[in-house]
């Protein structure tokens, strides 16, 4: 149990799971509200400063990480990256197709996670925070999910900076927030200030494109991670997130779902709270009256 170091917040969740919460558990909610009380959360202060930010809505999330790398474009530069395709395999014969690369958009699906969960285009940038999005090497820890902070790129030819528009790094260099992720591949990148990250590679993923082809894309395997929907965070723990529980939670059981992704109450802080959208699931409504 994440929470087995607070139990009153335990209890807290455990109550909001089935749908029981007291009057005593939303007051203590809302003491953990960013605004609309009398001292209310600062959260550019610790635990919370780049804390994950759980959203309701992926409109929301792409919003945040968007507005997130428009402050980071003030120090440094944005780049877009968009993933390589090629056709591996079909069985049929597509009309205007003469090449193995030249791959037509309506071959592609839409959804990254029709993809192999790798990104169509990415905007990163040195500061971005960041979460990887495939299994590259799980002894170390270095797994779909693994969060942390671009410190690095490395380009082609040794270069300064991305030559021309289109290119991709060989290497981004990424610290993890979990200092157990990538121990044995680190590397030290800045002598002087004695500073170690892990270089992380372009990956190429296999998938089922339209029309009967089997496609691959190549592309960077990190997204931008300072907010992420609630649903995407399922089966994460974390020391601190700030958490929307209002007027846009769509869905029965997501303020559970993203109270007990967190470890103590110190570490949750609430964007907005609107108590009748703290229901429970029918799965879980169930469970109440089968107890």
């Amino acid at each position: 149990m994440r929470q087995r170091q607070d139990t009153e917040y335990s209890e807290i969740h455990k109550r909001v799971r089935i749908g029981s919460q007291t009057k005593s558990d939303i007051s203590v909610l809302r003491s953990s509200l960013t605004s609309g009380i009398r001292d209310p959360i600062d959260v550019s202060q610790p635990p919370f400063v780049d804390a994950l930010c759980l959203l309701p809505l992926k409109e929301q999330v792409e919003d945040y990480n968007d507005s997130r790398l428009k402050d980071l474009s003030r120090f440094t530069k944005i780049y877009d990256f968009d993933g390589e395709h090629s056709i591996v395999e079909s069985t049929t014969l597509i009309p205007g197709v003469v090449s193995h690369e030249e791959v037509p958009d309506s071959l592609i699906p839409s959804s990254d996670k029709d993809c192999a969960g790798l990104s169509c285009k990415v905007k990163l940038a040195i500061g971005a925070q960041v979460m990887l999005r495939c299994n590259i090497i799980c002894e170390e820890r270095l797994v779909n999910g693994a969060r942390g902070i671009i410190v690095g790129f490395s380009w082609p030819n040794g270069a300064d900076d991305r030559a021309k528009k289109g290119d991709s790094p060989q290497k981004e260099y990424v610290k993890f927030n979990d200092p157990r992720v990538g121990l044995v591949s680190r590397v030290t990148i800045d002598d002087s200030l004695e500073q170690e990250a892990v270089p992380i590679e372009p990956v190429t993923a296999k998938f089922f494109g339209k029309q009967g082809v089997t496609l691959q894309r190549t592309q960077l395997p990190l997204l931008p991670w300072w907010a992420a929907t609630i649903h995407e965070v399922q089966g994460l723990s974390l020391d601190a997130a700030v958490i929307d529980l209002g007027p846009k939670v769509f869905e029965d059981g997501i303020a559970y779902i993203a109270l007990s992704r967190v470890r103590t109450l110190q570490g949750v802080a609430v964007l907005g709270l609107v108590e009748k959208k703290i229901t429970s699931s029918t799965v879980a409504k169930m469970m109440k009256w089968i107890d």
